[in-house]
């Protein structure tokens, strides 16, 4: 458990927090090891990722499930990453279906996506309360959007990063990339609070209403595109919810 400091819980929203991480190990024979691409080092290094959702209560961060997955690789020669002789040496066990093992064993060849779902209906279905699940642009997709719109005994809002240049949206009857809109918004505002440049639009992603922000620091800074299905958000009280997400990278490094 990761406790933020000076945090007070008092109206502080409840968010489920998705993100993967890698997770090295030195043993090529260990049972679905792969190589996965470290995006620190910028190379390939030999070990899981280990995707974890984990629960912000507005005090603390409580892990609540994971998955671990392997990365097949594009090399036919070097299935997974490695030498097929040490691929055959790999360590494997047959098991029964629909046990715990074999779901695990299943799970590392299901994509992160699938996976991040599956936890999130489970923490639904378990009577978890939750305003916002946060998510980095690797997650944030049509699947999550509209998995968020589906819970029915609560009101469940996505806040993600989003980077898919050609998905279109419905911005004024017209069917625009995000680099499109933003264009099309025209001036910039500032937010002296958080130093920041910023527009907003609302737009339509195929039949859901959701609020897309365009963030940078500086007059120069790259662009950051971030949508929420939440469409009252303003974008301070956005940016600071989605601050929340870096509860999981301090997680991933205790």
């Amino acid at each position: 458990m990761v406790a933020a400091q000076g945090e007070n819980n008092s109206g502080a929203p409840k968010c489920l927090v998705l993100d993967d991480s890698d997770l090295p190990k030195t043993g090529r024979y260990i049972e679905k090891i792969s190589r996965i691409w470290d995006h620190v080092s910028r190379r390939f290094i030999l070990g899981y990722k280990l995707l974890a959702m984990g629960y912000w209560d507005g005090a603390s961060f409580i892990p609540l499930d994971f998955s671990l997955h392997r990365e097949r690789g594009s090399n036919a020669d070097k299935p997974f990453g490695l030498k097929k002789k040490e691929y055959r040496k790999q360590y494997k066990k047959k098991r029964k279906n629909g046990t715990h093992s074999w779901d695990r064993a299943r799970e590392a060849d299901s994509t992160k996506i699938e996976s991040a779902l599956k936890m999130f209906w489970r923490a639904i279905s378990q009577g978890v309360k939750v305003d916002y699940v946060l998510m980095d642009s690797w997650f944030t997709c049509e699947a999550f959007v509209r998995a968020v719109k589906r819970v029915k005994k609560q009101t469940v809002h996505l806040i993600g990063m989003y980077k898919i240049p050609k998905t279109k949206f419905n911005y004024l009857g017209d069917m625009l990339t995000h680099s499109q809109i933003r264009y099309k918004l025209g001036k910039v505002k500032r937010c002296r609070k958080l130093r920041l440049y910023y527009k907003e639009a609302l737009v339509d992603y195929n039949g859901v209403p959701i609020k897309m922000f365009f963030s940078r620091q500086g007059t120069n800074g790259k662009w950051r595109v971030f949508i929420t299905t939440d469409t009252e958000l303003s974008f301070i009280r956005m940016i600071e919810i989605y601050q929340i997400r870096w509860t999981v990278e301090v997680f991933f490094k205790f």
